[in-house]
């Protein structure tokens, strides 16, 4: 349904798509981006909005894990230090981390490093792996030294959640944006998800109205 008052000349549309001999408008594509094409503002206006969404997959989150390696190797100092922040402030252990580059790596032979780097537009062909930083501590309390490990292999699935959710998560803060993700609570003790819940629900936090929609079993 269309609302005819807010979408100005829709039913010069909903003609062109009900014509057979059209090629911009039929059964089998989207509406919105043949209208916005078209030259309709309120259509690329959705369409633009749309294309803002965040979808992640709570489990299978590859994708989240990338967009928050990016931020790594390519964000500001200030966004870099936003993901170090949420991680100790959620109690990983975790107090610092690095990318560190994989001169010998054989993209021959493995096509898929632990890490690829990229930008949107240039695919940056070198590996790198991921370390963070820990504290030890000896039988009294005390501190004994620092450490770097691998975050893949050290880290639980809870932490590496965190990183990969955390980059989208303060990215639709800073810009406002809608954060969708699918099995939100998966690999979270119940009292994180409410924290980040917390981020989207204070005006402190979230100046710019960013809202996040999740599905949850809890």
């Amino acid at each position: 349904n269309i609302n005819k008052e807010n979408f100005i000349v829709s039913s010069e549309f909903i003609n062109q798509t009900n014509n057979g001999a059209n090629e911009l408008y039929r059964s089998d594509s989207l509406f919105l981006t043949a209208a916005a094409l078209n030259g309709n503002n309120i259509a690329a206006k959705l369409r633009n909005e749309i294309k803002e969404i965040a979808i992640i997959d709570g489990i299978n989150d590859e994708l989240a894990i990338k967009f928050g390696l990016h931020i790594l190797l390519t964000g500001t100092d200030d966004e870099k230090l936003a993901i170090r922040k949420l991680l100790n402030a959620a109690d990983t252990g975790v107090e610092d981390l690095e990318l560190v580059e994989d001169v010998n790596y054989d993209f021959d032979n493995h096509p898929t490093p632990i890490i690829q780097p990229h930008t949107e537009k240039v695919l940056i062909k070198k590996a790198a792996h991921l370390y963070s930083s820990h504290s030890r501590y000896d039988e009294n309390g005390q501190l004994k030294d620092k450490i770097s490990v691998s975050f893949g292999h050290w880290e639980s699935e809870g932490t590496k959640k965190l990183f990969s959710i955390g980059a989208f998560v303060l990215d639709s803060l800073k810009k406002g944006e809608i954060l969708i993700i699918d099995e939100f609570d998966a690999s979270f003790h119940p009292n994180l998800t409410l924290k980040i819940v917390e981020l989207f629900n204070s005006k402190e936090t979230n100046p710019h109205n960013a809202q996040i929609i999740f599905v949850t079993h809890d």
